[in-house]
């Protein structure tokens, strides 16, 4: 995801690395292959693992490895642990911390970095599927432009990184921030502000074009979604997204993102109790469905919201395996 210029510029690029610092992701998907290989190798060598939630820097978040050596759990004798807030926050710092180190490893690896690069590629260009065509490019300027993106995710991801694993690190340095800065540059340099809008918009609308593609997956051929359905549908999730995202926000608390056969869900990751966080999922849940029913016929909707049903199933399961890798810190799944 790209941003404006000028001081404005700097201040957005601060924000965001601070929010993919903290929750690394809501743009989670991005990552998800390589955490997914990282799961492996964690499975092999005790150490706390990532949330399930987010994929990457953009869905893990990313924090100090070492900053906390105690337990992160006190309870009674015998009483049962429920982590406080500043319990979790501690855990998923841990957690956080220890992906990043992983990433940096394979960072400054010249054949893992290659690698990391080759499957970033290729997912980028899937989810930029159409696009080339959207703002008319020839097949060399395609292949260039996905190779400066890639390049630019891939550092911010390990400038993010570097702060993570630092405990005295609150936010990345001037000096990196503005090679960041130079890199977006020259992306908007090469494609014009025209094109470099209409790529934002599109990227944007990655997490809703997956959604409604897999309903079109799901849906037999005589219940196929029209052109102008699968466009409203795709807008409407998009901004309910938002919307949410925003109202967060606004009230202070940090958007987490959860996703599973292309539905997601967007909730309060740091709400106070962990009842209060599946509620705010489930809220969502349910406008995103309202949405829907304004734009689909019954036998559509139906579907649809079969998909969101098993995809709150996965959410529930996820919030109480995360819960219990928070009252155990030592424990691996």
């Amino acid at each position: 995801m790209f941003i404006a210029r000028g001081e404005l510029h700097l201040n957005k690029l601060v924000a965001g690395l601070a929010l993919s610092t903290s929750v690394f992701a809501a743009s989670a998907y991005y990552f998800h292959g390589e955490l997914a290989a990282a799961r492996a190798r964690h499975e092999a060598q005790p150490a706390a693992d990532a949330m399930a939630s987010t994929a990457a820097p953009a869905p893990v978040s990313t924090s100090q490895a070492e900053a906390v050596q105690t337990s992160l759990v006190t309870a009674a004798p015998g009483a049962a642990t429920t982590p406080s807030q500043s319990t979790a926050d501690a855990a998923r710092k841990v957690q956080s911390a220890v992906w990043a180190s992983d990433f940096l490893k394979r960072y400054a690896d010249p054949a893992a970095r290659a690698d990391m690069r080759a499957l970033e590629l290729s997912r980028l260009t899937s989810s930029l599927a159409g696009l080339d065509r959207k703002i008319q490019l020839d097949p060399d300027a395609w292949a260039k432009l996905r190779e400066m993106i890639v390049d630019f995710e891939l550092e911010r991801r390990a400038v993010s990184s570097r702060c993570a694993v630092d405990p005295a690190c609150v936010r990345p340095g001037p000096a990196e921030l503005e090679a960041l800065n130079a890199r977006e540059q020259a992306i908007r340099d090469f494609l014009g502000d025209g094109n470099y809008q209409a790529m934002q918009e599109f990227r944007s609308l990655g997490l809703e074009r997956t959604a409604v593609a897999g309903l079109q997956g799901r849906l037999p051929a005589n219940l196929a979604l029209s052109a102008k359905q699968s466009e409203t549908l795709t807008m409407a999730m998009h901004e309910e997204r938002a919307a949410q995202t925003r109202e967060l926000v606004s009230r202070g608390q940090m958007p987490g993102s959860y996703g599973m056969d292309g539905m997601s869900v967007v909730y309060a990751k740091d709400a106070a109790t962990p009842e209060q966080s599946m509620d705010s999922a489930q809220q969502y849940a349910q406008r995103v469905r309202d949405r829907a029913a304004l734009v689909l016929n019954t036998s559509q909707l139906a579907v649809f919201n079969q998909m969101q049903d098993d995809m709150m199933i996965g959410f529930r399961r996820h919030q109480r395996q995360q819960l219990a890798r928070q009252s155990d810190p030592d424990k691996q799944p």
